[in-house]
């Protein structure tokens, strides 16, 4: 639960967010909406550091890596931004790329209230799995 104290204080300073993206359509979306761009290496990793502003004021400074499709990759890479950047927010944005057409319109932003992870998992039978599905509550909702 966030107290007054929290939310005015995050509010009066700079936010450190951490933003991962699976492709370079999501990466160069992010990237547009940035200013005073450059590179960034913390403990070998390489991330694009840029300030997001609104209405003329520093809102946040962002790091953001394109981290791949797989979803290990993307694992790795989040534990590695998490611990080396320390963010207030850490995002994984996309393009919803397997929404059907009217679902939402482009632009539109989607929060999950509910993640299901489907990981391999071991069956009596010979060369085959069964999924395991674990369902991840998101607290915010």
């Amino acid at each position: 639960m966030c107290s007054l104290f929290t939310t005015v204080s995050i509010l009066v300073k700079r936010l450190k967010v951490v933003i991962l993206a699976a492709i370079k359509e999501e990466y160069n979306a992010v990237l547009s909406h940035l200013s005073d761009i450059k590179n960034s290496a913390i403990n070998g990793t390489e991330y694009q550091k840029g300030i997001f502003k609104q209405s003329g004021r520093d809102i946040a400074s962002i790091f953001i890596k394109e981290c791949g499709q797989v979803k290990t990759l993307a694992t790795l890479e989040t534990e590695r931004a998490l611990i080396a950047v320390e963010p207030d927010i850490s995002l994984f944005v996309g393009i919803a790329g397997s929404r059907k057409p009217h679902d939402f319109s482009s632009g539109d932003v989607i929060f999950a209230c509910k993640i299901y992870s489907y990981e391999g998992g071991k069956s009596e039978l010979e060369n085959s799995t069964l999924g395991q599905k674990r369902l991840l509550q998101v607290f915010l909702c």
